[in-house]
């Protein structure tokens, strides 16, 4: 079985004020889309933002160069993350490199693309394999 190279894109957040949040989590086989899914997840930010904070914000957006090195980055395996603190919280944007397990789907709307990946406790550092937190349309089988 070959595993599949791919993105895991999401966002953290700690904030005083709950607020609702960008783009929900996503993941893509393409590391473009996956520092475009940081950089319009951030954009959709900016209109709450006080000015200090939207210039620094749109600095980072205008820097073509810097989201180009993110993507070679990203496929040199390293994650991509992105940080934005203001008065009333901090956002976190990662894009992690994953492998996706090939999962077979019972029906012609089905296929790999409509499971959430499972992460490897390499990719993420961690003992225990996790499962992405992407909502999935039809029954999930059990954890492995």
């Amino acid at each position: 079985m070959r595993l599949t190279r791919a993105y895991w894109c999401h966002i953290d957040q700690v904030c005083e004020v709950p607020t609702t949040g960008p783009l929900d989590d996503i993941t893509t086989t393409v590391s473009a889309q996956a520092v475009d899914w940081v950089r319009e997840s951030v954009r959709s930010l900016t209109p709450r933002l006080d000015r200090e904070t939207f210039d620094r914000v749109w600095a980072w957006l205008g820097n073509h160069r810097g989201a180009e090195a993110a993507i070679r980055e990203l496929r040199r395996g390293r994650p991509y993350a992105f940080e934005l603190a203001t008065p009333i919280g901090r956002w976190t944007w990662t894009a992690h490199p994953v492998f996706v397990l090939p999962i077979i789907g019972t029906g012609p709307d089905r296929d790999a693309a409509s499971h959430p990946p499972v992460l490897t406790s390499v990719e993420l550092g961690i003992k225990q394999p996790v499962t992405a937190r992407r909502p999935v349309s039809a029954p999930q089988a059990a954890e492995v």
